[in-house]
């Protein structure tokens, strides 16, 4: 009852419920194999391969091994050198297994519920609810938060239901309900986000995925990003009539469903490095990938809707074999 302004006694009534849920699970023992600091710095005698000049010699013969094993810091890509601050340093001093870290896994959930009942008059009644649910679930596996391994996942589902039901007294004999009911979920899935470099002129504003395909070195970032978004609404009539010992129902209902779900895995492309790129034809001992991925060299590059278009001043170039950057850029 609100003085002066709305007397509801008996007339209306209201319920209100509010939920917050958050856990944090974080089991031990991760290890990840990552590029060594020696590697970084693109010396590769400790690996015991022979790595090589890409820019020597003819369809992979011929080629002229880097001095000393080591590959100048002039020649590593404007790609490496983004990507290189963020991968995380081994902190173990071995050559595989050389990053130990958590798996660290939270999800924080609020949902609020409002019910609301009025009778307008002896034969006529509402009852309204409106429900609210917002949940965030998000995956770490990185002991110092870099948030780039493939496993990583940030997913953001929120969900808007409302339903309002109207009863109506024709007759004691005879009720009629109508209700009408809502809807509205969307939900945002990513893999690796919060990185701030991207892939220029990509088809998404990610992180790209980068594959080392061989050494054992861990993959580091994915691409199976994607949004759903999806309303359902519905309308129905229930008219009940009672005749002696009998009772007959008729009614009609309407649902309309709309999906809208975009799958944005892969726009940040995925790249993926072998030591093809850095070796030499016939000999199995050398090349590595990570001297591949220094070198800016993959050996495939794929994205969802085709290869991106990296040619412009400052960004990469793609040429045949090369993922390179203008060497302007890389000044």
């Amino acid at each position: 009852m609100l003085t002066r302004i709305y007397d509801g006694r008996n007339r209306t009534f209201f319920f209100t419920d509010l939920m917050v849920f958050r856990r944090i699970n974080q089991p031990q023992g991760v290890a990840d194999t990552c590029p060594t600091e020696r590697m970084r710095l693109g010396d590769f005698a400790p690996t015991g391969r022979t790595v090589y000049d890409p820019a020597t010699g003819s369809g992979g013969a011929n080629r002229v091994p880097f001095a000393g094993n080591v590959i100048p810091s002039s020649r590593s890509s404007h790609f490496a050198r983004a990507l290189l601050a963020v991968i995380p340093r081994p902190n173990v001093p071995t050559q595989a297994l050389n990053f130990l870290g958590m798996q660290r896994i939270k999800e924080n959930q609020l949902v609020w519920m409002l019910k609301i009942d009025h009778r307008f008059k002896d034969r006529h009644s509402v009852t309204t609810v409106f429900r609210y649910n917002w949940m965030e679930s998000y995956e770490d596996r990185s002991a110092s938060q870099t948030k780039i391994h493939s496993n990583f996942y940030n997913d953001f589902p929120t969900a808007y239901h409302g339903l309002v039901h109207w009863d109506w007294i024709l007759h004691p004999t005879l009720l009629c309900k109508f209700t009408f009911g809502g809807t509205d979920w969307f939900g945002d899935f990513r893999q690796t986000p919060h990185i701030d470099y991207r892939v220029p002129n990509a088809f998404g504003p990610g992180f790209p995925a980068l594959r080392l395909a061989a050494h054992n070195l861990t993959a580091i970032g994915a691409n199976v990003d994607r949004t759903v978004h999806s309303r359902i609404y519905n309308f129905q009539n229930a008219l009940s009539w009672t005749r002696g010992a009998h009772k007959l129902k008729f009614g009609f209902r309407y649902d309309h469903q709309q999906d809208n779900t975009q799958t944005l895995g892969n726009k940040n492309g995925t790249y993926t490095f072998g030591p093809f790129a850095s070796g030499l034809v016939g000999m199995a001992t050398s090349g590595h990938a990570f001297a591949s991925f220094l070198l800016g060299a993959p050996q495939t590059a794929n994205v969802q809707f085709g290869l991106p278009y990296l040619a412009q001043p400052g960004a990469w170039n793609l040429r045949p074999g090369r993922l390179e950057s203008d060497p302007a850029a890389d000044a």
